[in-house]
């Protein structure tokens, strides 16, 4: 059973692919707006390898833009504690694949003075662009579903 309603809040999306191809076309569609992906732990692969249990297939991206992180880190050093964003793919039990990515603001409202909130947020939104904007010419169909 599961309880992703009371699941930490953040912003996701049910896309138009499948798991395998999203773990293509998402990085690819992250890069066209300037972040690279530092790190990827795949959690399926992983709880088989270290605790022998079966799991859906799960991959956290750590996605970052080395102008927002500079600025960012610049500005204030302990905002690395939100790098690199995380964004979420999962398979769903159709196959569809879902997406999602922290909501800084509302993860951390209770220990983020105000005045940086706003900085965090320009990240997050450069990164729901990439979900919400119409889809490469070079994809030739929309990556996501409409929600």
């Amino acid at each position: 059973m599961t309880h992703e309603d009371e699941a930490p809040q953040g912003r996701w999306k049910r896309l138009a692919v499948g798991y395998d191809e999203s773990l293509v076309l998402v990085p690819q569609a992250l890069a066209a707006e300037g972040f690279g992906i530092v790190s990827q732990i795949d959690l399926h692969e992983t709880f088989k390898a270290k605790l022998g249990v079966g799991f859906r297939r799960y991959r956290v991206l750590g996605a970052c833009n080395p102008g927002f992180a500079h600025k960012a880190l610049s500005e204030n050093l302990r905002l690395g504690i939100l790098l690199p964003c995380n964004v979420v793919i999962y398979e769903q039990d159709d196959g569809s694949a879902m997406v999602g990515v922290v909501d800084p603001n509302h993860s951390f409202s209770r220990v983020m003075k105000k005045a940086h909130r706003p900085k965090s947020s320009v990240v997050v939104l450069e990164i729901l662009r990439v979900f919400l904007r119409p889809p490469p010419i070079a994809l030739g169909r929309s990556l996501f579903f409409q929600q």
